[in-house]
């Protein structure tokens, strides 16, 4: 996993941005990157916000905070690791399978 030892740079607001806000160095700190990979998730980004098959919003903060309380290398919430575990010789049915899934009923 990468690391980084360096100036964290924050930004320190008195108001909503950008009025009010000064960015400020802080001294060098340990930091450690992690990729935190979604599964569909409802919100109004993708218009997906009343979507069934969806994961609730809600649901993924908790577990998705749940997990970063761990020393976890990759952030994956139940519902993604289908998507991420599933490459190699059975990839081309899983994808055939969930395009179906996500077209619905015939």
């Amino acid at each position: 996993m990468p690391s980084y030892t360096g100036p964290v740079h924050l930004l320190a607001c008195r108001d909503s941005p950008p009025a009010g806000c000064n960015p400020v160095v802080v001294a060098p700190l340990p930091s450690k990157v992690l990729e935190i990979a979604p599964p569909w998730v409802r919100t109004d980004l993708l218009g997906s916000n009343n979507e069934p098959r969806a994961m609730p919003l809600a649901d993924f903060i908790e577990e998705t905070m749940r997990v970063l309380g761990t020393d976890a290398e990759e952030v994956l919430v139940e519902r993604a690791k289908p998507l991420r575990n599933n490459a190699g010789p059975g990839e081309a049915a899983f994808v055939t399978q969930f395009n179906d899934m996500m077209a619905g009923p015939k």
